[in-house]
């Protein structure tokens, strides 16, 4: 399908069709041999107003839904221009079209074709200019098809004119400029153009040179435009514009860039001059003007102050998010990992046995051993920590936190020896064994057959009688019974060996 971009334009302006085969795939623009301006239409000034140019003057788009580049957008065909113009998000120009502000336009034009800005015809021509929205050739040069030919054949290079008094070629200069010779350096860019003191000078009823050439005289408040032809509202800096000779008016050098009067080559305007930096307390804005500086708790974005914003507050642009978070869904957030913490983002602590595989801080201690905090050698969990466990000396009290020392082991709540050991100056040992009745030490000797330690002697519990290296029962029997060193005689009778005999009052009768 042949898609067509028609063309309409003031005073003698041909309607042009351009077949969009000439363009290639989104973002450039092929070799073109006709003009490929965009969709707009240009209309006509008689001196009216600034809201009446703006109105009726200045480029629009044939459908009021169309969007100007850097406009938000969904679909290619919403924007100016297309298809010299394509969505990207936002509405961009194709490589190798011009964003003239409110529309994407063709980068190139030739000799004859209509223009808007002069760097559309210098493309195909070098010092080819817009004139009366047409693309002259360079001074000393005419048209000749869609190129620029010498007017003479005396002279080879462009922009020269060959001066017969003298016999050479001078270099064509436009009204305005300076270092001509003769008037014919000035007349073949403007008829009627005189050099006076080295410089061309526009005939006396015309005005001051302007755009290369010389124009009518307007009223106050206008200025006359070479490239129109016509006189058109003078703009302030940073207003909108839509020719640069707008902006020559108010502040010389300034240019229409974006529709905006701009100072060159990224200066900025200080509010008298252009230069290259704000003064200090001042910051540039969007448009290229000094304006008076953001406060400390604001960033600047785009000449706008905006205030900052702490993890959790509202945002617009990364630049107001503070300690360390970024603007996400309209909001400062904090980072994988990271935790508002305060007017910072601070790193998740994780403790031990927790998750650190997103990189979190593993504390209490302990450190990231494969994803999970986890404690180092030498270290256990206590009490949700790690730590040295407390050692514990045998027969104290101990937990499962505890570590029992000397060779014992918590158990039921105490730590113990192990079997036949016993706690000797801290640790367990096998004691030397004292048989009951013997001298004893506490703590370095055991007595062995159920005696007990006390006082310094293997002594039988209550009840029990040492019987060679052990403690028996003592058991109490009637008289008449075999009896022995543990038995003990019921009643009133004595222990004699091997019988118990009753004891009468008045004697007693002995085997």
């Amino acid at each position: 399908m042949v898609a067509m971009i028609h063309v309409n334009v003031i005073e003698d302006f041909l309607e042009r069709d351009v077949d969009a085969k000439t363009l290639n795939s989104k973002g450039n623009i092929g070799s073109l041999s006709a003009p490929a301006i965009t969709n707009i239409t240009l209309s006509d000034d008689k001196g009216h107003s600034k809201d009446y140019f703006r109105r009726r003057f200045a480029a629009r788009l044939k459908s009021n839904s169309a969007l100007p580049p850097e406009a938000n957008c969904s679909l290619d065909s919403e924007c100016a221009g297309y298809p010299l113009a394509y969505c990207d998000r936002i509405c961009r120009c194709i490589h190798g079209a011009l964003n003239a502000g409110s529309s994407c336009i063709s980068s190139v034009q030739f000799p004859g074709e209509p223009c808007q800005y002069s760097q559309q015809c210098a493309a195909a021509e070098a010092g080819a200019f817009c004139l009366r929205h047409r693309c002259e050739c360079a001074y000393g040069m005419k048209a000749s098809g869609n190129k620029c030919t010498f007017v003479g054949e005396e002279c080879h290079e462009r922009g020269f004119i060959f001066i017969p008094e003298i016999g050479e070629c001078r270099e064509v200069l436009s009204p305005g400029r300076r270092g001509c010779s003769h008037n014919l350096q000035c007349s073949i860019a403007f008829p009627d153009a005189k050099c006076i003191l080295h410089t061309c000078t526009c005939p006396s009823n015309l005005s001051d040179p302007i755009d290369g050439t010389c124009g009518k005289r307007c009223r106050v408040g206008q200025i006359y435009s070479g490239v129109t032809g016509q006189c058109l509202p003078s703009v302030e800096p940073g207003e909108q514009c839509f020719y640069t000779s707008q902006c020559h008016a108010v502040q010389q050098g300034m240019i229409c860039d974006r529709n905006v009067c701009r100072c060159p080559n990224d200066m900025v305007f200080s509010g008298s001059i252009c230069t290259q930096f704000c003064t200090n307390g001042y910051m540039v804005n969007s448009k290229g003007i000094c304006i008076l500086g953001c406060q400390n708790n604001q960033v600047e974005v785009d000449g706008t102050c905006l205030n900052q914003a702490v993890p959790g507050q509202a945002c617009r642009v990364n630049a107001q998010c503070i300690g360390g978070s970024t603007c996400q869904n309209e909001q400062c957030i904090c980072p994988k990992a990271m935790e508002p913490r305060g007017s910072t983002c601070a790193i998740v602590e994780a403790s031990p046995l927790a998750s650190c595989h997103d990189g979190e801080l593993c504390i209490k201690n302990s450190v990231c051993i494969n994803g999970t905090c986890d404690c180092p050698n030498g270290l256990q969990i206590v009490n949700g920590q790690c730590m040295i466990p407390l050692t514990v000396s045998p027969n104290s009290v101990c937990n499962s936190f505890d570590n029992c020392g000397g060779n014992s082991s918590c158990i039921n709540g105490t730590c113990q020896c192990p079997a036949n050991q016993q706690a000797v100056n801290g640790f367990c040992r096998f004691p030397n064994l004292v048989t009951p009745g013997k001298p004893c030490r506490m703590g370095f000797e055991r007595c062995i057959g159920q005696a007990i330690c006390i006082n310094g002697v293997c002594q039988c519990p209550f009840g029990m009688l040492p019987s060679e290296d052990h403690c028996v029962a003592l058991l109490t029997v009637p008289a008449g019974s075999v009896c022995g060193p543990s038995v003990r005689c019921k009643g009133n009778i004595e222990n004699v060996p091997y019988y118990l005999i009753a004891i009468s009052a008045s004697s007693r009768i002995y085997q």
